[in-house]
């Protein structure tokens, strides 16, 4: 049997020299400043409030949680028994009986639960929007 020495596995000819690894440093930190807290910065949307009032639209829900990740206030209004699209889930993966794909899309949210069948719960509809 012949003896070969092992070489590193290198899946690019630019990632060996030195100079690459000191680029890779800079890029790193660089990265890290710019992905760092969004904490002082403005945000887009920050003086928008949305009110999703949709039930089992996915575009919906998914149009809303994208104003939110650009800071608009989003209240999600739900009716009494909640949203079908809980329970909507691929290969029956859910946390605590909700679906993963709601659960995602319902970061940067506020949920409330309102009646419009009783005069209280139209009401308090009235004061939202």
């Amino acid at each position: 049997m012949k003896e070969t020495s092992e070489k590193p596995l290198v899946f690019s000819k630019h990632l060996t020299g030195k100079s690459t690894l000191e680029h890779l440093a800079k890029f790193d930190e660089f990265l890290s400043t710019k992905m760092s807290s969004a904490e002082g910065k403005p945000e887009v949307l920050g003086d928008v409030m949305v009110v999703e009032v949709g039930q089992a639209n996915f575009a919906g829900i998914i149009a809303a949680g994208i104003l939110g990740e650009f800071g608009a206030e989003v209240i999600k209004v739900e009716p009494p028994e909640g949203d079908p699209a809980r329970k909507i889930t691929p290969y029956g993966v859910n946390v605590d009986g909700v679906g993963l794909p709601f659960l995602m899309e319902s970061r940067n949210k506020y949920h409330i639960t309102i009646d419009l069948d009783h005069e209280e719960g139209r009401e308090n509809f009235k004061k939202i929007g």
